[in-house]
């Protein structure tokens, strides 16, 4: 199985937090290809910087090194991803969630995440 990390599946799973799932921590652990998106680069920075969330500098510093240090592959973004995000219905808006689905749909992964939003958009979920 290829998964895609949503940002709280990414932090949980780094930081070994209890809240993410057993089922979504064993099918990251098997998964064929794991991977955390640059969308949740943002999101993570973004977030630290209003004060939001509390992370290690590390993983605004050096995103990348982090994530491979975790054997998580980073996903980038591109121009298919970025037109299929802003292509979804209206129905769920944000543009975190948006863009991680489109990925997830594009690259033929499952989206680990307890959000119900990336389904609502036809995105492939796990929890």
């Amino acid at each position: 199985m290829r998964v895609l990390l949503d940002t709280h599946a990414v932090l949980w799973w780094l930081n070994r937090d209890a809240s993410l799932s057993s089922k979504a921590r064993d099918t990251i652990a098997n998964a064929d290809l794991a991977a955390a998106s640059a969308v949740s680069a943002f999101e993570i920075a973004l977030k630290a910087r209003q004060g939001k969330l509390a992370v290690p500098r590390i993983f605004i510093d050096d995103f990348t090194g982090a994530m491979t240090s975790q054997n998580l592959l980073v996903l980038a973004v591109d121009g298919r991803h970025a037109a299929m995000a802003g292509d979804f219905p209206l129905t769920h808006r944000d543009p975190f969630d948006r863009l991680l689905s489109a990925q997830a749909i594009i690259e033929q992964m499952t989206l680990v995440t307890r959000d119900r939003g990336p389904a609502s958009l036809g995105a492939p979920t796990l929890w």
